[in-house]
């Protein structure tokens, strides 16, 4: 058995810091996740599509609108065991 680590992304959450992936990294506070809801075959399917927060260095603007694409989510690390052939070392 090995043990295979795997990054995975958390949801976003309101009232928590994130990282944007500007080049200066500019910490955003997030207030807000917009949301819209649409019926796709009968079910109703709810997508993020705009976030709503404060800036850490322009906290003078308020609440300014960044797409959902614009911040890192925060991410936990997970261990998967797996196993593998002896022979060639790829997963069974």
């Amino acid at each position: 058995m090995n043990k295979i680590k795997k990054e995975i992304d958390l949801p976003f959450e309101e009232g928590v810091i994130y990282t944007t992936k500007f080049q200066t990294g500019e910490l955003f506070l997030l207030n807000k996740i917009i949301w819209k809801e649409s019926k796709e075959d009968g079910v109703v399917v709810k997508k993020m599509i705009l976030f709503l927060g404060v800036f850490s260095s322009s906290k003078h603007l308020g609440d300014c609108p960044l797409n959902i694409d614009r911040l890192q989510p925060k991410t936990e690390t997970a261990y998967e065991e797996i196993e593998l052939c002896e022979m060639c070392k790829k997963p069974i």
